[in-house]
This record gives C-alpha cells, structure tokens and sequence, in this order.
C-alpha cells in the first residue's frame, strides 16, 4: 500500500464525468469528452462577488432556470440503463416548487473502464460558463428516492482528471430538504489536489454513489446561500457499550478464541510451495490455501520478546502467512536499512531483528510472502540519472531504467541470499518463503502526466525512448520511412511519427497513458506498437528479478505486481509468472490517514453492494488457471460497518479459491493489550470487533467449510484483444456471488453479453445464491447467511423476521450485527461438543462523533474504546442427543467469565450486560 496517493480509482464516485451540453434533455456518451485546458488564472486574487440567495433550479420549465439541465449516463456496455430517455420533468414536486421536478432512474452498471455513471448536471450559466460561488457559504436542495447514497459535486473547470469536489447524502422515501456546507465539498483524492476556492464551477452534478445497483432520485429546487450552515454532529448511543483494552496472547492460548492448532506447524516442513492449476500446492502434492495479515515497516522489527507475543497471537488468530510490506520505507522505525539515508546496504541490527521475527512464525506455522521493493527512497547519489524524478517505490522508472534495475537485483541478493542465523537458511532456499512480489503496485500501462507514476524529467523520458528507439528498429526494418508509414494516421486519424522523431536518433517518444484518453490521440499501429513495448519492457523487467532470485536457488512462486489498474494487458502480463496477485479496499480513507477530522470515507456497508465491493473487485481480475493471492484488503475504519468485512472475504475466498492478506495487522511492533483509543484505518490489532471476527472465520477458511465453487464463469480474452490499446472488459462483478469468476486468456470462457445474461437469470430482486445455499447474499436488504455443516453466521442489517438456518435460529435487536456459530471441536454443529458463538458490533472511541452524513469525523474522540454489545436471541436447532448446555460469555482474551442462563425456550439471550463479543457452548 501506498502512503503518499489513495489507491484505488475505481472505488471513485460515480460523479466525475463532465459533459458541457446545451439545453435540457438526456444524452449518451461512450467516454468523457476532451476538454480543453482552461488559462492559467491571474497572479492576483479576485475579489469575491456579493451573493444573495440564488435559486438555481426550480425544475418547472424544460429550459431550465440559470443555465439549463441535463440527464447524461455512459452507454458503455457496462449495464447502465438510465430513464426517462430521453429526459423529461417529472409532474410533481418538492413543496417550494410543486409543478414538476427532475426525476431519474435505472441501473448504474459495472465499476470498470471505460466506466459506468449516470447524472442530472445542472449548469449554472447559460453559455456553459464557469461561475464563481466564493460568495456562497451553503447549497439546499430537496430530494426523495429509494433511499440510497447519492454525490453532489461542484464541477470546477480547473479540474481535469475528474476527481471532483462532492458531498453524499441519502435520498430518502418523501420529499426532503437537504442543506450542506459549501465547506463540506472535498476531492476523493485519488486525482490531483485543488484547492477549495469555487471561483469557477461549472455545473452542479447528482449522481448515485453506488455501481452495479438500481436506483432512483428525484430532485428539486436547487439553492445556494451566503448563509453558513452548522451540521450537528452525529453520536453514538453507547450507554451500554463496554470498554476494549486488548487481549493477551498468553492468556488466550488453550481458550475457544485459540485456534493456533488449524496450522500444521512448522512451516516449510512439506517443501516448497508450488502451483497445481489455480491452487497452491505443497511438494508433497497437499494442497494449501493462505489467509493472512500484512505486517507493515516497524511490526517487521520487534524486539525478541515482541517477536514472540506478535507471533503467538497471529497463530492462535488462524494466520497461516505474513506478507513483510514498507520494510524498505524511510518513514519507517526501523527499515532494513538503518533509517541513515543510505539504501546500498542492510542494516544488521533490523535484520538480525527480522531473522528472529521470522523464525517466530515460522515455528508456530506461519508462511511468508516477502516484497522484493515497495517504497524505498533512494539516497544521496546512488541514483545516476535524475534523483528528483525518482518516487519512493521507484515508481514507474524502476521497470525500465538499467542502473535502478541493477540496484533492485543487488537489494535481491542482499536479502534473499542473507542466511537467517535462527532457521539456518538462506531466505531464498527457504521452503517456508511461499510466495514473492517483484515490485508493490506498479505498473507501465498507468502511466500518468503527474504524481508517482509521471516521468518527469527529460532524462529518465530519454532513457524510455532510446529503448523504444532500439525496440521498433528490430521489428520495424526499413527505417524511418517504413516507421512512418506503419504509423500513417487511420480513418480515425490520430498522431503518427512527428517529424523531429526518428528511431535511428533514438528519440521516438514512448511516454503513453494507457489508462487515460492517450490511446485514443494516437494512430492505432502507433498505440499497438507502444503498448506492445510496454508488455515486452515488463515482462523483461520481471524476468531479471526472477532470473536473479533463481540464481540465489529460489524455487517458490513469483508474481509481477498489483496494481489497481484494470486493463486485461497489466493481468496478461502478471500471468506469465506464478500466480496473480491484486488490491482492494472498501471505505479507504481519502484526505489522509488515522482518525482525524482531515479524512473523508464511503459510510456504506458493503453488503448492500452488488459486487460485494473488494469481493467482487477482486473477483474479476483473478485470471483462470493460475493461484490467486489478494495481498492488500480492508474494509476500512472509522466506517460503522467494517466488522463485516472478515466473514465476507472469508466465506468468499473460499467459494473463489482465493487466497486474501488482510491490510494490516500492524504498523508497528506494539502488543495487542493495552489499546488506548482507535487511531489507525487499517490495523487490525487495535480494532476489537475485526480482530474478534478472526478464529471463527478462520475455522471457515482453513477446514473449508464452504466448498469451493463448481461454478466458474470467465470473461474469454483474446491474444488480439490484449494488445489491443483500446479494449477494455471484465466479467460482472456480480458473479463473485456465484462462484469463481475472472479473465480467461486463450481458449475457453464467455462474452460478457452471455455473463450478463448469467447474472440477469441468477440474480433475482438483488438475492444471489451460490454452492446450493451455503452463501446466500441479499445486497438489497444488505444481508449474508452462512449455511454450512460447522460454520453458521448471519451479517447486515437487521432483518424483519427470523433468521433461520440448519442448526441456528437468530432474533436480532440490534440495528447491524455480525453472529457466527461455529463448531469448534471440527464436528458438524449437530454434534459437536463445544461451540464458539462471535456476536461482533461497531466500536468507537469515547465520545467520537460524525458529520450527518457519516462520512467525517467531528470528533476523533478519546480513550477508552468502546464496543457494541449485539442484543438479541440465539436458538439452537437440531441438535443430536440430550445433553444439557452450559453457556459462558468469553472475556477478551477467551476466558469463561461467567455463566449466562437459558432462556425459556432454550435459547440464549444475547445481552448488553454480559459485555461480550464472545460466548461458549459447552454440551455435557
């Protein structure tokens, strides 16, 4: 994971396409126009204009009150189906203005390139002039709908890359007012950073916030007022809430939260990892499947004590691998390279730190995946060429540039051929090393004008084009002249060979984001040829690493990279090592990190989404036939639902045969006891009812309580279609919900008309099914059930009736919960002897607070933690024999704190006053 650029665009709202039209009524396009470039503004500030309260748009006259209207959504076969078509005014209105008012509905399709969006743009002068609202302090405008999250941006023209100013809110069953801060609009972040001066705003844009799902908003009588607005914060009912201080390893060994003896300790001891098909495979032909947690920078350098404890708990947790992620990074305390600057050499002191660490896990059955770079800043003078350009994780140019490639295979050798003094082996002789990246989220084909991934300087951009040079003179013989033929623009037009470019001067410009609109301005052979060279650069860039991480005798697996990017090439070429490995978040942070009032979040559950977010994220890019890690996940805090995200991935990495890396465990080295207050968006260790989720899923996890799925659905991808530079595909991400799904290259798979008709005929009033019944996710209701012979559960929110399952009948009071009922003795729950039931909650820091729409802090709040405590009723069905139950709600380090009495009928009440995230099912 990247610590300076928010990872994941595709997770954007679906309000960032920008169309400048005229009049009212509803228009198509199969992608956003260019625009142009506006003038640089003026040195000196504009004075702000005097405003009064301005009606915008009342909605009651097809052409529109200031500036007109329009209704725009993509017709890029991604599923998107927007009506009216074409656009008009809807009888009916807020109560302001009760003629009519603007009304739209449909599906936003699929979140893929070339995108899928759907919006009501409002403009704000009539020749599609930008306006300046400096003077405004607030916006009000009155909304119904399906009750759904929807965007409200401020289109400024000063933004280019679409990563736009909005705010969310829901639009509820009956006309409502919705008043905002002007204050409240911030950029996503994944974009270039604006300020937030609104002195030239183009339009005003709703959209739905959520791909892959219908929706519906009307909306009327458009505001903006010189009056502020104050938003009163929204708090917690946490009365009965109980405090978290953290749990001890040493306490919790032999308890029902121990489930240490699912690893088959130590690790390594059946050889090296291999791939059989898409699974991964000890020597010995057993199969193994990997469900961990990220250790990131300074939790790689625990003191031996440290080392321990960390090592004890991840194995009583179920962790059966750790990826060692950032331990490169200057910001961390320590790095492996002694924090003085300097990059050429190891720091003894860390690794010795790193050994011990390592031989920790290892004993207890704990594999490792291990980044060979990922956000190593390089020091004074060990860069020949153009330090300034050169990003932490050598971004970009450290997939090409000779002298950067030679110090990444030194980096190699230093730490694979380093002999660990605790396990006697050489890291990369080591069959406990599984796994291996080349390189943390990077790729050629995302190449982009500024930021992290630009070749800024002329130098580094030389070096690309003599190689490109060199490139196209081996397949395109003949020259210049032949060169410029090939390149001739089409019927499309496009830019062919410039005149001052010639291969033989080696100055033919190489530089081409593939994941932008570049493709589309050059000549089609031109956009071929360059995309070919960026394949043929990568693969021979992962080939270096590998061809020197064999000759250290490593013979694990290998994968390139993981980035985000979703064109088929960056897959195709990762499927030419060892396995594929991708990223995904839900509700990552934008504006920063931590809990601060700076950072802003999606406040929805993923299990209202119809790809189940990273599920069905991940899900379409895993590749047919080859394992598949997800090395970097999160549900992501402070968001009010995250608890969900363990059983999810869970339940679904097993129905996909995946292999998921929760991001993170930690940052640093700290215990698990002694959580002060919340303060990380993404490690586990300080987040109870996450780290509560962890032994009952794993129990899900590794004995396969959910079978892999029979179902596989995969989108076919030709060689012709790959290095095409215009294709863009992925199947639904839908059929995650199904089954496996993903990419197919070669023979074999399904259109994607055919896979959505798969979906249409499967999926009916959003309810999937998959393996018979075993998973069974409702994403209107925002619900999950678990149906298996040792694992039962329930996640969402609280339904209207009974949950019943095989052996498990749940009443719920509480608003949202994650219950799961697992057989803790591997008995099917019918007769097992012990049972572990995990009731998990939200939790908060004592008096945090958010804006009204969820999705900010107010108040980070303070010390203690508080945790929610699920209230309802717990039946068990079923059950073989007569024996009598003793029930024990569990303390925080899995201990029997005290007896809880049966209910009437038999059941038990779930209580605030037993002050548990756990309880234990004894049948005597």
């Amino acid at each position: 994971m990247r610590r300076t650029v928010i990872s994941f665009v595709r997770e954007a709202s679906l309000g960032l396409i920008v169309l400048l039209a005229a009049g009212a009524g509803c228009i198509d396009a199969s992608s956003p126009p260019a625009k142009e470039r506006p003038p640089s503004p003026t040195p000196a500030p504009k004075p702000v204009p005097p405003v009064t309260t301005w009606l915008v748009e009342d909605f009651e006259s097809p052409q529109g009150t200031s500036g007109g209207f329009w209704c725009a959504f993509d017709r890029n076969g991604l599923g998107t189906r927007v009506s009216p078509d074409p656009f008009v005014l809807t009888a009916g209105g807020a109560p302001p203005s009760p003629g009519h008012a603007a009304r739209y509905f449909g599906k936003v399709g699929d979140n893929r390139p070339p995108y899928s969006w759907a919006q009501l743009q409002v403009f704000l002068n009539r020749d599609k002039s930008p306006r300046d609202l400096r003077g405004f302090r607030s916006m009000r405008f009155w909304a119904k709908g399906d009750g759904g999250r929807y965007s409200v941006v401020l289109a400024k023209a000063a933004v280019m890359d679409y990563d736009h100013f909005k705010q969310d809110f829901v639009a509820t069953s009956e006309w409502t007012q919705v008043t905002l801060p002007i204050s409240g609009f911030t950029q996503a972040g994944w974009g270039r950073k604006y300020p937030a001066v609104f002195d030239d705003v183009v339009q005003v844009q709703f959209s739905p916030a959520a791909f892959s799902r219908p929706f519906e908003l009307s909306l009327d009588h458009l505001e903006l007022s010189p009056e502020d607005v104050v938003l009163t914060p929204v708090g917690y009912d946490a009365k009965d809430w109980f405090e978290y201080r953290g749990t001890n390893p040493e306490k919790r060994r032999g308890t029902a939260l121990d489930v240490s003896r699912l690893l088959d300790a130590p690790a390594g001891k059946h050889g090296q990892v291999k791939r059989r098909g898409d699974d991964f495979v000890f020597a010995s032909g057993k199969p193994v499947r990997f469900w961990g947690v990220n250790l990131v920078a300074g939790a790689n350098f625990p003191t031996h004590a440290e080392a321990d404890q960390m090592a004890e708990l991840l194995a009583q947790l179920g962790v059966n691998i750790t990826r060692h992620h950032h331990m490169d990074a200057a910001w961390s305390q320590p790095n492996l390279f002694g924090n003085g600057g300097a990059t050429l050499k190891l720091d003894p002191e860390a690794l010795e730190r790193f050994d011990y660490f390592v031989a920790a896990l290892q004993k207890r059955g704990i594999y490792q995946f291990l980044d060979m770079l990922v956000h190593r800043k390089l020091g004074d003078g060990e860069a020949a060429l153009a330090p300034s350009d050169l990003t932490a994780g050598l971004k970009v140019e450290g997939e090409f540039a000779p002298e950067l490639i030679r110090l990444q295979e030194q980096f190699v050798e230093q730490l694979m051929g380093h002999e660990n003094p605790y396990t006697k082996r050489r890291y990369a002789k080591d069959p406990a090393v599984a796994l291996v990246e080349v390189i943390n989220e990077d790729s050629l084909f995302w190449i982009q004008s500024e930021g992290e991934f630009a070749i800024a300087t002329p130098e580094y951009r030389a070096v690309l084009a003599k190689q490109f040079s060199e490139w196209l003179a081996k397949r395109v013989p003949g020259g210049r002249a032949a060169l410029a033929a090939r390149w001739a623009p089409d019927d499309k037009g496009g830019k062919g060979l410039e005149a001052a470019e010639d291969p033989a001067q080696g100055n033919v410009d190489a530089v081409v984001q593939f994941g932008g609109e570049d493709a589309k301005r050059l000549s089609r052979a031109r956009a071929a040829d360059s995309l070919r060279f960026y394949y043929d650069t990568v693969l021979s860039y992962y080939r270096r690493i590998q061809g020197k991480l064999a000759q250290l005798g490593y013979r694990g697996l290998l994968t390139g990279s993981n980035h985000w990017v979703e064109t088929p090439i960056d897959l195709y070429v990762n499927a030419q090592l060892d396995f594929v490995d991708r990223h995904a978040y839900w509700a990552h942070p934008n504006g920063g990190w931590g809990y601060t009032t700076e950072i802003s979040w999606d406040p929805g559950s993923l299990l209202k989404d119809a790809g189940l977010g990273v599920v069905g994220s991940l899900a379409a890019r895993r590749v047919r036939g080859l394992p598949y890690t997800a090395s970097e996940w999160q549900t992501s805090a402070p968001n009010d639902y995250r608890h969900e995200g363990v059983l999810v991935m869970g339940a679904y990495a097993a129905l996909g045969n995946m292999s998921p890396i929760q991001f993170a465990f930690s940052h640093s080295a700290r215990a698990a006891e002694g959580v002060d207050r919340l303060s990380s968006n993404f490690d586990v260790i300080e987040q109870p009812t996450m780290l509560g989720a962890w032994p009952a899923v794993s129990l899900l996890f590794h004995r396969r309580d959910v079978r892999v799925a029979k179902q596989e659905s995969v989108l076919a991808i030709t060689d012709a279609q790959v290095f095409d530079p215009l294709f863009r595909a992925g199947p639904p991400k839908e059929l995650a919900r199904l089954g496996k799904t993903g990419v197919g290259f070669g023979a074999g798979g399904q259109t994607e008309p055919e896979l959505q008709r798969l979906v249409a005929a499967s999926i009916k009033d959003g309810v999937a099914r998959a393996n018979d019944g075993e998973l069974v996710h409702d994403a209107t209701r925002g619900t999950l059930q678990v149906d298996t012979a040792r694992t039962q559960a329930f996640a969402g929110f609280k339904p209207a009736q009974k949950v019943t399952l095989t052996n498990l009948e749940l009443e719920l009071e509480s608003a949202f919960a994650v219950v799961i009922l697992s057989a803790l003795d591997d008995q099917p729950i019918k007769t097992s002897k012990r049972l572990l039931v995990t009731a998990l909650g939200n939790a908060v820091n004592t008096g945090m607070t958010l804006a009204p729409g969820r999705n900010r802090l107010v108040n980070p709040g303070s010390a203690p933690v508080l945790v929610e405590p699920i209230v309802g009723r717990l039946g068990l069905l079923g059950l073989a024999g007569k024996a009598p139950l003793k029930v024990y709600a569990l303390g925080p380090n899995g201990e029997r704190d005290h007896l809880v009495p049966l209910s009437a009928s038999g059941g038990i009440e779930l209580a605030a006053q037993h002050r548990t995230m756990h309880y234990e099912i004894v049948r005597e």
